[in-house]
């Protein structure tokens, strides 16, 4: 198993570095451009949907290598193991982070240890018996994280430029 995590460490952070290496390449300024203002791109001759493929295809290996990853973890897979309920949390943590990376990580340890205390809160409120059963409903609370998301979002995403704002205006006065 540390063999398994540590490849996996490995290949996220070579994955992380070339994503990070791509942006400052003249097909990362492309796609970056294609992104922003296709309008604008497509009239400079960049084709955005070409370049949106190609990062799809690699987008694609790279969840190939990962599954091949997860497959060798666990030994055994089924479809059972992805249901909608069990790729609820990504959805929600990518909402919450929207198209921040520190967001995203920050969206996912909270989602974690709200969803743990949830169940340990749940347990020692009301015994093991309605407890354990009343945990098991994983997908009603993120259910309601996702539709709480989804309606605060817009507020959510406004979050850092206000810290900004007040820090700026903290070291005027």
């Amino acid at each position: 198993n540390a063999a398994v995590l540590t490849l996996a460490a490995s290949a996220n952070a070579a994955i992380w570095l070339l994503a990070r290496r791509l942006s400052s390449t003249r097909f990362g300024l492309q796609l970056e451009a294609a992104r922003d203002n296709p309008i604008a791109a497509a009239a400079s001759g960049i084709e955005g949907a070409h370049h949106q493929g190609r990062v799809f295809v690699a987008s694609c290996g790279f969840a190939g290598f990962a599954g091949g990853l997860f497959l060798y973890y666990t030994a055994n897979i089924v479809p059972n193991d992805f249901s909608f309920v069990s790729g609820l949390p990504i959805i929600i943590c990518v909402v919450l982070g929207r198209s921040s990376s520190v967001g995203t990580a920050i969206a996912t340890v909270g989602l974690y240890v709200a969803e743990a205390a949830l169940q340990l809160r749940l347990l020692g409120l009301f015994g093991s018996r309605i407890g354990g059963t009343m945990a098991e409903m994983r997908g009603l609370f993120m259910a309601i994280v996702l539709i709480l998301a989804v309606l605060a979002g817009p507020a959510l995403h406004r979050l850092p430029f206000a810290a900004a704002f007040l820090r700026t205006a903290w070291k005027r006065s």
